[in-house]
């Protein structure tokens, strides 16, 4: 027959307490790297969109300062041409 002491049923226990403490410490441990994995994403996502913003904005610019320079030509172009439609006209009478 086995009998069950007090030291035995002790011993018992403090295995299960082991037990699910190592349980739970792994546990943890999974969620810590779980939330260590979203993180590195959130920070990669967050830096590629830095950088499509910035690329997005740098193009923009660039565009906007070509329309611009090519705005200021036609407008240089059209008063040059009415300056010498102007001499032209001068010079007539």
């Amino acid at each position: 027959m086995h009998y069950v002491t007090v030291n035995n049923f002790k011993e018992f226990l403090q295995g299960k307490i082991n037990t699910i403490c190592e349980l739970f410490q792994s546990m943890e441990l999974a969620k810590l790297k779980q939330v260590q994995i979203d993180e590195t994403r959130r920070q990669e996502a967050a830096q590629k969109i830095a950088e499509q913003n910035k690329s997005f904005s740098e193009e923009t610019e660039k565009k906007l300062q070509e329309k611009l320079s090519g705005a200021e030509e036609n407008k240089n172009e059209q008063i040059k041409a009415l300056q010498e439609r102007l001499k032209d006209h001068v010079s007539l009478k």
